[in-house]
């Protein structure tokens, strides 16, 4: 039997908000997974976005010929690209690298967007000896060197370590090659 309508009535029927509710919900349920941002997505954004920094920093050196590194501020959980001025006097850090998609300075707080707000990270390169360790540029030839005095890496890997609660990412350098590795399960360079 179909339903009449009193002259002159507009609106919606009960069985037709009902349909438009069911039908939103399951769009949200569908959609939330792509909004959701747990605190293993965030430490994985931030590790890829940690190794795309190491990888630009060794192809702007090989593109450049000039020797350009990374810096990891553990404090602040910043990172940030350099050019070394002077390599082979007394190398200094120049801020001074922009970065190729939004043209601004090479400089990147990890923990300060609201998807992944509580990022730490910090870094690990190691050159032997008392050399300061946050921090890694590579030659034009694309190997890791300490920005400091240019002394290879004496690991067979340096890396930064990601990470937000239980949560944690290695990003992985291997000394040999330059080669940018970001750790799953027990992947290693050698």
């Amino acid at each position: 039997m179909p339903q009449t309508r009193a002259a002159g009535v507009t609106g919606f029927t009960l069985v037709e908000l009902l349909t438009v509710v069911a039908i939103l919900a399951i769009i949200l349920v569908v959609a939330q997974p792509g909004f959701s941002t747990n605190d293993a997505n965030k430490v994985a954004l931030a590790a890829s976005e940690v190794a795309n920094a190491l990888r630009f920093a060794r192809s702007e050196a090989s593109r450049t010929g000039d020797y350009h590194g990374f810096r990891m501020d553990a404090g602040t959980d910043r990172l940030r690209i350099f050019v070394l001025t002077d390599p082979f006097g007394t190398p200094t850090e120049s801020f001074t690298v922009y970065h190729p998609l939004d043209k601004n300075l090479y400089d990147i707080d990890l923990g300060a967007s609201r998807l992944s707000k509580g990022i730490t990270a910090t870094a690990d390169f190691d050159y032997g000896g008392s050399l300061e360790t946050a921090s890694v540029a590579f030659s034009p030839s694309g190997a890791p060197v300490s920005p400091q005095d240019l002394t290879p890496l004496s690991d067979a890997q340096g890396e930064v370590v990601v990470g937000l609660g239980n949560n944690t990412r290695k990003v992985l350098l291997c000394t040999d090659t330059g080669r940018v590795i970001v750790q799953q399960d027990s992947e290693t360079c050698l």
